[in-house]
């Protein structure tokens, strides 16, 4: 019987890229560019990652740690919903902005360390706050919430003033705030998210992303706001004695289909059965504010996600095409106050603890890297270097896929590629229901200039790869590897991390001179995934460098971008880059590992207990 090959066959981009209004509007500026396919940055391709972190659940003097262990982590840019209720929790009184609440200075300071701002203004946020944020005096006036009633947009109009009074002097061409969220979660209004987008341009409030959350079938205005996706892979919003939903499962696959009916239906009392989910509008790229960064806990169901679940929710977008990666929450928080969350006593379906929005997240409310901050911060390092590549790397699912979310025989991957470079992604991780491991995987890759193929290899569970293929390092090619690309130190340097389990198969061309590795056959290399090690390459006067840190250590790579230039490190110690300095959260200077050109030392690192 011959051997099973799963073949993917590329498929190029089904229409030309095109140009969407919003790009072109009055607020679009130098910074962002913005097409159907992709998001670029002061001119250059850009995968923009962002993480949810609330400043008015963090105390001020705690917001630099909690912003550079975000940055660290591979987020560039922040979001951060504005709840009303925090700011003006009585009628008549001006709203607070100071202390924990001063929004500016949480924007100026992330302006410092270099991120980029999405401010979600609502008026109603969620967030898992009472009245979704909105105050009790707003919520106890008889009016028509979140619509175009007069009375309530009256209500809304004082509130964005002071927004404006306070945040207008930070947007604009050369401000931090690249984009403003109004609403959320709003299904069958596309009107009034245009007279809150009207509203809040008024105030000053400007930036060149309009954004609206886009799943549960969302009615969208055309063209002024750009639709974001989530991606929860469980939920504390359904029946504790309900089964593991299949609108949480889907996340584990990589697909095409991006709008998703369970999330928020418990608040809009809807079945996620009953909800018509719409197709994604092409006139955007694929994008994302609300993958599950984490998990809240409630009392009736309290759910604790692993760092893999979390990972791996993120791992399968990468492989469905995504052009921007935004997490909630990314950095976890406490209410500032009793009873300013959703509860039974609220009218809400579900019960959060009166103080506590930790969230599982990457980084945890006491400050700490939670146990996803590794595993995310190795796909962020993937997505920086790797996006000049990857705006022009549409995704094919391969032609044999699974039959539906309780197959777990059938091997879950897809391609990125542009034709001639491309990225193999395989996501075998779920909770829950356990994947087995897979042996003698063989997979095909049809491309314009012939097959490839990778394996036989063993696939294990829990496996979350990017593995390169056809990839130039200058004059030097990759023609495939079964280890992860993380990152390139430089342009002939390329840094992969070994998968638990599977040998780093590394092909180049059969002319190359190749030293470090064992040579399995002619032009394949293979390092033993528990050693890593460096493979040195020269072919016809070119060179190049292959890096592959061991399996064991995956979790302490850190890639870290300064002004001298990039740098992977190996630490069990959470770290950030003051400059040029490398700086580590612990009480005495820890051991830390760089990357050379003459391979591993070790690093001078200050050690910070807790930044200023």
């Amino acid at each position: 019987m011959p051997e099973q090959v799963l073949v993917v066959r590329h498929h190029p981009w089904a229409t030309p890229a095109t140009v969407p209004a919003m790009a072109t509007a009055p607020d679009a500026d130098h910074r962002v560019g913005l097409t159907s396919r992709a998001l670029s940055r002061d001119g250059a391709p850009w995968v923009p990652v962002s993480g949810e972190i609330h400043y008015s659940r963090v105390p001020r003097e705690r917001w630099r740690e909690r912003l550079l262990l975000m940055r660290s982590g591979g987020v560039d840019v922040v979001s951060t919903y504005l709840f009303w209720i925090h700011h003006q929790p009585a009628a008549g009184a001006a709203p607070k902005f100071d202390g924990d609440l001063d929004v500016a200075a949480f924007v100026r300071l992330c302006h410092e360390l270099g991120l980029d701002v999405v401010l979600r203004i609502g008026p109603w946020c969620h967030g898992e706050v009472r009245n979704g944020g909105l105050p009790d005096w707003v919520q106890g006036t008889p009016v028509a919430h979140r619509t175009d009633d007069p009375a309530y947009l009256d209500l809304v109009r004082p509130w964005f003033a002071a927004l404006g009074a306070e945040l207008a002097g930070l947007c604009g061409p050369d401000g931090p705030v690249i984009g403003i969220q109004v609403e959320n979660e709003l299904y069958d209004q596309p009107g009034h998210l245009l007279t809150l987008k009207r509203m809040a341009r008024d105030v000053g409030l400007r930036a060149p992303l309009w954004t609206a959350t886009a799943w549960g079938g969302a009615d969208l205005p055309p063209e002024e706001v750009l639709p974001l996706y989530s991606g929860y892979g469980d939920g504390f919003w359904v029946d504790a004695s309900a089964p593991w939903d299949t609108t949480f499962r889907a996340h584990f696959f990589p697909s095409h289909e991006w709008d998703d009916p369970g999330v928020g239906a418990d608040v809009r009392g809807t079945a996620a059965a009953d909800i018509t989910v719409r197709p994604r509008d092409e006139a955007f790229p694929p994008a994302t504010c609300e993958l599950g960064g984490g998990m809240a806990t409630t009392y009736h169901r309290r759910l604790v996600p692993t760092g893999a679940d979390i990972a791996a929710v993120g791992h399968a977008k990468i492989a469905s095409g995504s052009a921007w990666q935004g997490y909630y929450m990314y950095a976890g928080g406490t209410n500032p106050a009793a009873d300013l969350q959703e509860s039974h006593a609220t009218a809400y379906p579900n019960d959060l603890p009166r103080y506590d929005y930790d969230f599982h997240a990457a980084v945890s409310s006491a400050g700490l890297p939670g146990p996803s901050h590794a595993a995310l911060r190795r796909q962020h390092a993937f997505l920086r270097a790797f996006a000049p590549l990857l705006v022009d790397m549409p995704s094919t699912l391969p032609e044999v896929r699974p039959a539906g979310v309780e197959d777990t025989g059938t091997l879950r991957w897809a391609l990125r590629s542009d034709g001639r470079t491309g990225f193999v992604l395989l996501s075998w991780h779920q909770p829950h229901v356990p994947l087995p491991d897979l042996h003698g995987v063989r997979l095909g890759l049809e491309l314009p200039g012939g097959r490839t193929t990778l394996g036989p290899v063993d696939v294990p569970a829990g496996t979350l790869a990017r593995w390169p293929v056809g990839l130039r390092l200058g004059a030097v090619e990759v023609r495939s590897a079964t280890a992860s690309a993380l990152t390139l130190l430089d342009p002939t340097t390329l840094v992969l991390v070994a998968e638990e389990g599977v040998p780093a198969d590394v092909r180049f061309d059969a002319r190359a001179t190749v030293t470090g590795g064992t040579e399995v056959e002619q032009g394949l290399h293979r390092l033993p995934h528990r050693r890593g090690g460096v493979l040195e390459v020269a072919l016809d006067g070119a060179r190049a460098t292959v890096v592959v840190v061991p399996s064991g250590d995956a979790d302490r790579a850190w890639v870290l971008d300064r002004p001298a230039g990039r740098l992977l490190v190996l630490s069990d110690a959470a770290l950030w880059t003051e400059g040029d300095a490398l700086v580590a959260r612990a009480s005495a200077a820890p051991e830390v590992d760089v990357h050379g050109p003459d391979g591993w030392r070790t690093a001078a690192v200050r050690a910070e207990g807790s930044p200023r």
